[in-house]
């Protein structure tokens, strides 16, 4: 599966691009919303994992970009966030992400979810709920 990850943490970006990858993924990694929605066009990822909080444009902003685009009908998009659930409220769309990952998030469990879901897009997963991964 050709991943996009869009984080504007570079270390995580890169992290989680290489477990990704060593996992039998194509990724690439981006550090900000522009360049999120520019190589989305020419990368043409089945799955794109973005942060909700980058300095230029917000994840949320690139989620409703990549979900105007005709050729991003397939598209798997997935939020990943430091963010509160309350703190999502406003910007919140149930139907821009597929799922919602809080941070830190799991790579194991991010692997998990793109794996075990079918590339079909799925009912969305509500932001007034992010799964907490990794904790225990």
């Amino acid at each position: 599966m050709r991943i996009l990850i869009a984080d504007d943490d570079r270390e995580a970006a890169d992290a989680l691009s290489a477990f990704l990858t060593m996992h039998g993924h194509d990724t690439e990694a981006v550090y900000d919303g522009k360049s999120a929605c520019e190589r989305a066009q020419t990368f043409a990822p089945d799955c794109v994992l973005i942060d909700i909080r980058m300095p230029d444009v917000s994840g949320f902003q690139v989620a409703r970009r990549l979900r105007e685009g005709l050729w991003t009908g397939h598209m798997r998009l997935m939020a990943i966030t430091g963010e509160s659930a309350e703190s999502l409220v406003a910007d919140a769309s149930d139907d821009l992400f597929e799922h919602y990952f809080l941070k830190p998030a799991s790579p194991l469990a991010i692997l998990a979810h793109i794996d075990g879901v079918s590339n079909v897009y799925s009912a969305p997963a509500s932001p007034f709920a992010p799964v907490v991964l990794g904790a225990r």
